[in-house]
Order: structure tokens, then sequence, then C-alpha cells
């Protein structure tokens, strides 16, 4: 897959697939490097930012890049789990995007779609952050059930549900379709 992409692009996958193995603690970079290659549709972001899934479809290839990842992983002889591979994955779009935008580069209204569906990367500081933040008392157990549970421990569906939680909590502060917005809540360095 890789070989398709010209030297700027190859040069973006590998620097961002680095960056997101080094985010994910323990995390080989050479594995990361190796499973993301397996996600067609993840190497061709690293060309161009207009690749990013259909708003609509933005979740469902989440979750087939997740489970691609993960079957991989274990023919690596490594186990990953659903939220280390969404890190791995979230972490490496926000690095190419951050790469691929710039102010000289306007975006249109369908990139802007696209971009506000990318997932934030979920870890334990952002997490606990929007628990400490939260004034619903069902929504604050929800997000301490997440938490203490542990972004490496996700399965699908917790991850899944903590996308849910986020999209609620965006919805609230007035910032719906713009997932980004929720790093607001999280601040490196303050990892517990």
């Amino acid at each position: 897959m890789c070989e398709t992409l010209a030297v700027d692009g190859m040069i973006r996958f590998r620097y961002a697939a680095w960056a997101a193995s080094r985010a994910v603690r323990g995390f080989k970079s050479k594995v990361g490097l190796k499973v993301l290659k397996t996600c067609p549709g993840l190497v061709a972001v690293a060309g161009s930012i207009d690749k990013l899934p259909h708003p609509d479809d933005f979740d469902k290839q989440h979750a087939d890049w997740r489970s691609t990842i993960i079957g991989e992983s274990r023919e690596s002889g490594a186990e990953v789990t659903a939220g280390v591979a969404a890190k791995l994955i979230n972490v490496y779009l926000k690095t190419l995007c951050l790469a691929l935008w710039s102010d000289d580069n306007p975006i249109n209204t369908e990139l802007k779609s696209k971009l506000g569906r990318v997932h934030p990367p979920v870890d334990r500081i952002l997490l606990t952050k929007l628990r400490d933040s939260e004034s619903n008392n069902d929504r604050r157990n929800d997000w301490t059930r997440l938490r203490d549970l542990g972004w490496t421990r996700f399965t699908d569906a917790q991850y899944e549900d903590a996308i849910k939680l986020i999209d609620a909590r965006l919805a609230v502060d007035g910032d719906s379709g713009k997932r980004w917005r929720i790093e607001k809540h999280w601040s490196p360095g303050n990892d517990e």
C-alpha cells in the first residue's frame, strides 16, 4: 500500500505511524508501522487529507480499522485491545490532519465535516478531565466507569460508549460535529 504514496506521503505516513506508536506506551514502532500499513484507507490519508471517509461512514470505517489492527497485531505477537487500536488510529490521524492542514490550504465545507468526525485520542487524562467537568451525575458516573476500566482494556463496545459520551458532551457544549473540540479538556503533563 505505501508503495503507491509519493515521497511526501510516505514521509508523513512514517512520522504519523511512529508518533501514534509512541503515544501507546509499550507499543513497538515497528509493529505500529506494520499494522497501520494493512489499512489502505489510513495509508491513503497520508497522501491527502481528502481521503478521510465521508462523515456518515467514519465511525463504521473506524471500527473496521480497529478490527484489522487487532487481527494484524495478533499475527505479530502483540495483544491489542480496541482501546489501544483506537488510540493508534486517532493519534495517527490527528498527526496527519495537523501536518496537512494549514491556513495556506483552505478547507471546504466537506473537508471540515470529515475532520469533525475524526475521533480524539482517548486516554486517562481526557476521561478524568471530562469526569471532573461533568455536571450530569449519570454521565459523570459513565466517565468514572470508563476511566476506571482503563482505555487500554476497552472492548469495541466500551470504546464506542466513550465516543457516544464525547458526542453527547459536545452537543451540550454547542460543539456538535467537531470532535476535536473535546480536546480542550485534555492537558498533557497531567497524566496521573
